[in-house]
């Protein structure tokens, strides 16, 4: 398996959705006053929402985050933007400024507050907290990115997403590190359930059952 590299395709755009939000029902019906400024705000959140989105399109991240700010500022109860907030500090993250990995996950975790079971967003986090493993990794930070492989594979929806034996993958790799040579043997064997024919695998468990 090779090792990842920041650039490589994550998917992170094509499977947004929008999830429905009933904006309106909760509200009396006799308050118009309260209805028809919320329902300004709702029209300015997806405004601002769109316009988020054509600036990601466009690789102009930062502004792009502008615009979703001020769409959550207007509507913070909508998952969708809490998302798409996630995506752009993953896309700022990927051009070399890591100070943002905090504020994705915690947009992406704000976003499953809204909407707990949405697949989309759970896939979107455990997948960035693989790619911010792996670089910690890089870094030795090997505590660090041992939780975030942790956290990624309990967020995982769909087990299917190369990212998910990445995170196995870490988890194989850090005990190895550390010379519990029994679990890491377990992690890959996981890894190679999904990818049989991973010579890298393959050859990093033969190492490790030569010191087992």
């Amino acid at each position: 398996m090779r090792e990842w590299q920041v650039g490589d395709p994550i998917g992170d755009g094509n499977d947004i959705g929008v999830p429905d939000v009933p904006y309106m029902d909760y509200l009396k019906k006799h308050d118009y006053g309260k209805t028809d400024r919320r329902s300004r705000n709702v029209s300015k959140s997806e405004l601002f929402l769109e316009e988020a989105l054509r600036l990601k399109g466009e690789g102009k991240f930062y502004d792009a985050l502008a615009f979703i700010n001020a769409a959550i500022t207007y509507n913070p109860g909508l998952c969708e933007n809490w998302n798409v907030r996630g995506i752009i500090l993953w896309n700022i993250y990927e051009n070399d400024n890591y100070d943002v990995a905090f504020e994705a996950t915690d947009s992406f975790t704000r976003a499953l507050e809204i909407e707990p079971q949405n697949r989309t967003v759970a896939n979107n986090k455990a997948k960035f907290l693989t790619l911010w493993a792996m670089k910690e990794y890089g870094a030795e930070n090997f505590g660090f990115a041992e939780a975030n492989a942790d956290e990624a594979l309990a967020t995982f929806k769909d087990k299917t997403y190369y990212e998910y034996a990445m995170a196995l993958f870490i988890k194989a790799r850090i005990f190895r590190q550390r010379c519990e040579y029994g679990e890491a043997l377990e992690y890959y064997d996981m890894v190679l359930e999904l990818y049989p024919n991973d010579e890298g695998v393959k050859k990093e468990k033969e190492e490790v059952l030569v010191l087992f």
